[in-house]
């Protein structure tokens, strides 16, 4: 029990010391630019295309330099933005794109049954109209019939 119990405080040291402001604004900056088809126009500017995993590489490394310049780290502080950004790219990659994955599936499996759903209520009405119409002839002819 007290094994468990030291490798847990270590675990919460070890993610107290990250940056999480920093592997979330990552995080958010890298799917942003993956949706608003920033890969698109990177390519019309450079006429390079470069694979997902580089560009997360390469915006990382970048976002990592200005935030380090920007809080006025010390040389101390590098090796945490680094841990922190390993940290992010693999909460990135098993948490949040397993998430994205899953909810996507979901939505394709709602979307699919509302189709199906969709058609039933169609075939339902189909079959319903000549029923209607027989009724509706059926009135008619009693209003005729009660008229004479």
């Amino acid at each position: 029990m007290e094994v468990v119990k030291l490798i847990l405080q270590k675990l919460m040291s070890y993610l107290s010391s990250l940056d999480w402001a920093y592997m979330i604004t990552l995080i958010a900056i890298c799917y942003a630019m993956e949706r608003e088809g920033v890969k698109e126009k990177m390519k019309l500017w450079t006429r390079i295309e470069i694979k997902k995993k580089y560009r997360v590489l390469l915006i990382g490394i970048f976002y990592g330099t200005l935030i380090y310049f920007l809080r006025g780290y010390t040389i101390s502080h590098i090796e945490m933005l680094l841990q922190s950004f390993v940290f992010a790219m693999v909460f990135h990659k098993v948490l949040i794109e397993e998430l994205e994955q899953m909810l996507q599936r979901s939505l394709n499996q709602f979307k699919n049954n509302s189709a199906q759903q969709k058609q039933r209520n169609e075939r339902s009405n189909e079959q319903k109209v000549p029923e209607e119409k027989k009724k509706d002839e059926k009135k008619k002819d009693e209003i005729g019939s009660s008229e004479n």
